[in-house]
């Protein structure tokens, strides 16, 4: 499926090069808010709980929580691509794009005897290259212009780091596969001509998509700054996602298996940008 999108993604382009007008590249950068699930949240929150014994008191205090379902498409992003334009209002465009990002949640614990802190840093990065169609006033000092299109989506890194302390600190990282998706897109924008071959334009974008974690891979566990991830089974290292397959606990005899997660974990990617750049008249 993902061998045939980008076979045709290179027709088009091709196609268009030999019927085009007129050809204009651009680059830009920008910052994507998370779109379809919780945005990220940062607050603080204390309680007392009075039903440890002896009267214990806890304090808990949150930080920059998001919530287990958040959106990966919240982060900054690179774009540059090239327009066909095939009459003098319509064109059609191939991109690439590169978005990136980070997010953290904090969790602080306090009792009477002990205490309790853990942290996640989730990164990520995801590619992509998207084909469609864009229309634009061709006339006046402003020019609004528009378009939407599909594009192929790779998740290029999909990475979180936990760190706890209790009674011992404990560091583990770990790697996430996907699927290769398919996405949508649609944007709206204005453009400025500065000379007469070099345009200034700032862009609003809507973007769909969501991957499916295939596998998950812990890659670094410590103990205390020493180096426990040989003494993980194969089965507490590896979990696999697979179609039609339900969740089961590993059976005696398959530590050295990875373990069945059951179907594929959808990841959203959704997304609204804002971005500026700089295109080129050839």
């Amino acid at each position: 499926m993902t061998n045939l999108a980008a076979y045709i993604i290179m027709s088009i382009m091709f196609i268009s090069y030999l019927f085009s007008q007129n050809v204009e590249i651009y680059i830009s950068g920008g910052y994507g808010f998370a779109k379809g699930a919780p945005p990220l949240t940062s607050y603080d929150k204390s309680y007392k709980d009075t039903s440890w014994p002896s009267g214990g008191m806890s304090t808990t205090t949150f930080s920059n929580v998001r919530d287990k379902y958040a959106s990966i498409g919240e982060g900054n992003r690179i774009e540059c691509g090239v327009i066909f334009y095939l009459k003098q209002n319509l064109g059609l465009y191939i991109q690439s794009r590169y978005s990136y990002g980070s997010e953290s949640a904090k969790v602080t614990y306090h009792s009477k005897n002990s205490s309790y802190r853990n942290e996640q840093i989730t990164d990520f990065g995801c590619f992509s290259i998207s084909t469609g169609l864009r229309f634009q006033v061709v006339n006046g000092f402003l020019k609004p212009y528009g378009g939407a299109g599909v594009g192929i989506y790779f998740l290029e890194k999909l990475t979180k780091q936990f760190d706890e302390w209790d009674f011992y600190h404990f560091v583990r990282e770990s790697k996430y596969t996907s699927n290769t998706p398919i996405g949508f897109e649609g944007y709206l924008g204005i453009k400025v001509d500065l000379i007469s071959f070099l345009s200034l334009f700032i862009e609003g974008k809507s973007n769909l998509v969501s991957f499916y974690i295939s596998k998950y891979e812990i890659t670094k566990y410590l103990i205390n700054g020493v180096d426990k991830l040989g003494t993980l089974k194969v089965n507490e290292r590896i979990i696999v996602f697979e179609e039609n397959k339900n969740y089961a606990e590993i059976s005696p005899g398959e530590e050295n298996l990875p373990k069945n997660g059951g179907a594929p974990l959808p990841v959203i990617a959704n997304s609204i940008s804002v971005s500026i750049g700089l295109s080129i008249n050839l």
